[in-house]
């Protein structure tokens, strides 16, 4: 979801991608600048714009579930934010196992959500 302070995608995990993928679409992209250098890093094609993280937060908003499945999840979304929060590890588990490829499936293109969801 590519929140500010919470996200682990920085530069140098993005410069380490030149050793461990063959994407080039995905490395680092330097031009040099008068005093040093900008650094430009290219976003992946499965990663979330505002209105499909909005449409991501509303849809977990208005799901129902019968009753000790999961807990109320309308609870941990953030909507002005576009944050999920205080998920317990089994809603959690729920959520990721069985909710998110049904919700990447609308979201995102199909080649992007067929190679997420195949088994490796």
């Amino acid at each position: 979801m590519d929140v500010k302070g919470k996200t682990k995608d920085d530069i140098n995990a993005s410069r380490d991608l030149v050793e461990h993928c063959k994407c080039r679409k995905l490395h680092v992209q330097t031009t040099k600048v008068v005093r040093g250098e900008r650094v430009t890093m290219p976003m992946a094609p499965f990663v979330l714009n505002k209105e499909q993280k909005r449409a991501l937060c509303e849809w977990k908003q208005n799901l129902k579930f019968p009753d000790s499945y999961v807990s109320n999840l309308s609870r941990c979304v953030h909507i002005q934010g576009n944050k999920l929060h205080g998920m317990k590890s089994h809603d959690y588990h729920i959520f990721m196992g069985r909710l998110l490829p049904i919700a990447l499936r609308e979201l995102l293109p199909t080649n992007i959500w067929k190679a997420l969801t195949e088994p490796s």
